[in-house]
């Protein structure tokens, strides 16, 4: 059992029900917490509405009405997550080595219309960042949606139309989009609609939903894919040292640049929170201009709370940071 120092210590964990008892030494509202997996959105809100459930984590955009409509028993609750989206890329994959097709990707989609679609209130980023950091540079902006741009970078790369398809040297832009099911069925939307977008782009995307020991042996472990939908959830620090540099232990596409590894390498051997600060803000600058990753958004989330619950305060770095404040309605 893991031994930490907060207000709750594991009773038990069986890898889909996690179970928190009060730690004696620390005063908190509720004596226990159980936490439970449950991977179908309509089965959390048929909980939670006839009172299995106290709390669900994530309400999907479409199904804030069902739960604005159960307010005499429960609150709906925002919140702003430090987490952000993105399109990773496989770094040796020949088309997707040329600047020119990264960006021409960033302009085929408008990711504002995607998010609001299928996950609600965020916004749109254009590095490795959320907005709330201290280290997202606002003075670099999103790529606009842009069809012409689109155009006119992939022809500049040599790219023409081949039955509505861009190809070269008689090889079509064919690219797998490889994701995780652990995503689950909420987030197919996004993954069909990227597809669509990308298609009438001229970009053939082939979408590929895979277990997630299947994903990460594929993806990670073989580097047998094209691109991928993911995202990063990062505390006050936001270090992305083993994302962007080569020798990154979690630099799982391979991706390698001179400038971001001496930025990076900077920001390891300071101790000038400014100067770190200003590091990170050009390491921003530079992911924006290289593209290691497509960035998409980062997302405002609504939580489901029963009303008989109080003095609930959820923090944008970690959902439960004052967990311990939250007691029963008297």
């Amino acid at each position: 059992k893991p031994v930490g120092s907060g207000p709750y210590k594991v009773d038990k964990w069986d890898g889909t029900v996690l179970e928190l008892e009060e730690n004696p030494h620390r005063q908190v509202g509720l004596p226990e917490l159980h936490a439970k997996f449950i991977p179908a959105k309509k089965t959390q809100l048929d909980m939670l509405q006839y009172d299995s459930l106290e709390c669900v984590v994530r309400v999907l955009p479409r199904h804030r009405p069902v739960v604005e409509g159960m307010s005499e028993k429960v609150a709906l609750l925002p919140y702003e997550s430090r987490s952000w989206w993105y399109l990773g890329r496989n770094h040796k994959n020949p088309h997707l080595k040329r600047l020119e097709v990264r960006r021409a990707l960033v302009h085929a989609l408008d990711r504002d219309e995607l998010r609001r679609a299928h996950l609600g209130e965020g916004q749109t980023i254009s590095g490795p960042f959320a907005p709330r950091s201290p280290f997202y540079n606002d003075r670099v902006k999103p790529y606009p949606p842009d069809r012409k741009a689109v155009t006119q970078l992939m022809r500049k790369a040599g790219f023409r139309k081949s039955g509505g398809v861009w190809s070269k040297g008689g090889r079509k832009v064919r690219l797998r989009l490889t994701v995780s099911k652990a995503w689950g069925e909420s987030y197919k939307d996004v993954l069909l609609d990227l597809q669509s977008r990308l298609k009438r782009a001229g970009f053939d995307v082939i979408p590929e939903q895979l277990e997630a020991g299947a994903f990460n042996e594929q993806v990670r472990g073989k580097k047998d894919f094209d691109i991928t939908l993911g995202a990063w959830s990062f505390d006050e620090g936001s270090n992305v040292y083993s994302l962007f540099h080569s020798r990154g232990r979690q630099n799982h596409f391979g991706y390698a640049s001179k400038r971001m590894d001496s930025l990076l390498s900077q920001s390891q051997q300071t101790r000038d929170p400014e100067l770190y600060r200003e590091i990170y803000r050009r390491v921003h600058e530079h992911a924006h201009t290289d593209l290691p990753y497509i960035f998409l958004w980062s997302i405002h989330g609504y939580t489901a709370m029963s009303t008989k619950v109080t003095g609930v305060d959820i923090r944008p770095f970690r959902f439960f940071t004052w967990v311990g404040g939250w007691k029963w309605k008297d």
